[in-house]
């Protein structure tokens, strides 16, 4: 996933006009967050109730890079 995810987010700074990327994970999903922060990605902040899933709204980190 880690080389999948760095290819993408290569391709986006090098060939479309963006000026960051956005993630959300589960506040349970470790693996995913050590996998955005070993990116670069910064953590912003949680979004309460967010996500809804298994007929319940659950919360999710939000994280961002930008190409600065």
């Amino acid at each position: 996933m880690r080389e999948a995810l760095s290819s993408i987010v290569d391709h986006a700074y090098d060939r479309w006009d963006i000026n960051r990327i956005q993630a959300t994970t589960d506040l349970d999903n470790h693996a995913s967050i050590g996998l955005l922060r070993s990116l670069g990605f910064i953590e912003e902040g949680i979004m309460r109730q967010w996500g809804y899933w298994k007929d319940a709204f659950h919360d999710v980190s939000s994280f961002f890079l930008d190409q600065g």
